[in-house]
């Protein structure tokens, strides 16, 4: 189940956003109390990066960017899927929590590390 879906245009190329997101998600995504670093399930360069769960109690979940060319720069989509939902106040913090790692954190990392 799909519960969350958002688009974000980044400045960068789609090899740098993949590359953040596959090679050095420990020098940008700051974990909070009762996460985990993610895994990468799966990547095909330049265009999608699926992450295992960042939540230990939500072992099932999915977190799949899709990177598509976007002017000079590109835009990602990023899906959080799970089996378990939480209730609807869950379900809006991690929306939050994973705007705020791909529209924040990623976005400040990419556009100051080049």
């Amino acid at each position: 189940m799909v519960l969350a879906e958002r688009r974000h245009r980044l400045a960068p190329p789609p090899w740098r956003i993949f590359a953040a997101l596959t090679e050095e998600v420990d020098r940008w995504l700051t974990l909070r109390p009762r996460e985990v670093k993610p895994r990468v399930v799966k990547g095909v360069p330049s265009s999608l990066v699926e992450w295992s769960s960042l939540w230990p109690v939500s072992p099932t979940d999915s977190i799949v960017f899709e990177i598509e060319p976007n002017g000079a720069g590109c835009a990602v989509t990023l899906r959080w899927s799970t089996s378990n939902p939480p209730d609807e106040k869950g379900i809006g913090l991690v929306r939050h929590r994973l705007n705020y790692a791909i529209g924040g954190e990623l976005r400040d990392f990419v556009d100051t590390q080049g």
